[in-house]
């Protein structure tokens, strides 16, 4: 995918679509009260459309953002040693809050995105942007790899001092290739570092999800400070103000205000990962969960359109590229049928 064409739903009415950018901005604003909030659900569940618009609109917004620069990392001079110590795990409570970036332009989001289709602007070519259902291998010119899960959205920069990749959206695993220059990992939530290691990385608008497959992972906030540090004789470049180092098997799930900290066992995390074989896991997953993670790879729309529905969860293997046994295990497991709208979208009541 060479630009974002397409990524706004072609069956959506504009005004439904203006409607869904008027209660983003309000939904992200200060003035956003709990009786707006209650509003906003009796709009999202009027119409299966209002589902999809409002889900179109996010996930525009979240790729338009790969369009701005990437903040420059440190220069070498700045990385200042210290002596070999042992490898603590270091975790602080609370992350501070970082505040919006977007508030004040989600209003005139329909209008950015009219005007950049408009002068059919291209992608960067360190940019790399995947489709639904698609999935890319990069083998990056420093030797490294990265498997870009689909939906997912990342920007590249490799010199002489510094590799750095933003992931602006989506999943990605990373396959580190030992080299004096740091390897760093921006996110809008948190930073990481790593050298020689092999790491996954799930980024979303509030949530960063950090799970180690192997080697260290140094882990910082993304507004934290800009030094970093060294252990002398060791390529791994950790962060002064490092929020936790993660080592094989670890995981660590920030917000912009908390953190969850877990030991993953290496069958879960395969299961997790099993999208890079063309398969999704779900074990005992909530459906909303379930549904969230089937988008990806799915260009028809599966909505709930039954409130009861929120609370079955899914078991089972899946293929990716076909919603089919999916669906049938929705129908065996909770007598749930699936009512087909001109292939765009697939409702899902009780039967």
């Amino acid at each position: 995918m060479s630009g974002i064409d397409g990524w706004l739903g072609e069956n959506i009415p504009d005004e439904m679509m203006e409607e869904a950018a008027s209660w983003m901005a309000l939904l992200d604003s200060s003035d956003c009260t709990p009786a707006a909030r209650a509003r906003f659900a009796q709009w999202l569940s009027a119409d299966p459309l209002h589902h999809g618009a409002f889900e179109e609109l996010s996930e525009v917004w979240a790729r338009l953002r790969t369009l701005s620069d990437v903040p420059a990392l440190v220069e070498h001079p700045n990385v200042v040693a210290f002596p070999a110590a042992p490898r603590e795990r270091v975790v602080v409570n609370e992350l501070a809050p970082k505040s919006s970036e977007w508030s004040t332009l989600a209003a005139s989001l329909l209008v950015i995105v009219g005007c950049v289709l408009h002068f059919s602007l291209g992608t960067p070519s360190d940019t790399h942007i995947t489709d639904v259902g698609e999935v890319q291998v990069l083998s990056l010119e420093d030797g490294s790899r990265v498997e870009l899960n689909a939906r997912s959205s990342i920007q590249i920069q490799i010199d002489d001092k510094r590799r750095e990749i933003r992931l602006s959206d989506g999943e990605a695993v990373f396959q580190v290739h030992t080299d004096p220059r740091p390897f760093i990992v921006r996110t809008d939530i948190a930073t990481l570092s790593a050298v020689g290691t092999q790491f996954s990385v799930r980024a979303e608008s509030s949530l960063v999800e950090v799970s180690v497959i192997e080697g260290l992972v140094s882990v910082a906030a993304a507004n934290a400070g800009t030094a970093l540090t060294e252990y002398e004789g060791d390529l791994l470049v950790r962060f002064s103000d490092e929020i936790a180092l993660l080592g094989a098997g670890q995981r660590l799930e920030l917000t912009r205000e908390s953190q969850r900290y877990e030991i993953v066992p290496e069958e879960e995390l395969d299961d997790e990962l099993s999208w890079r074989n063309g398969e999704v896991v779900f074990a005992d997953t909530p459906l909303i969960a379930a549904l969230a993670e089937m988008r990806r790879y799915q260009r028809v729309s599966i909505i709930v359109g039954d409130p009861v529905l929120n609370s079955l969860r899914v078991s089972g293997r899946f293929p990716t590229d076909d919603a089919g046994p999916f669906l049938l295990a929705l129908r065996e497991q909770h007598n749930v049928i699936a009512e087909t709208d001109d292939n765009r979208y697939i409702v899902l009541r009780l039967e």
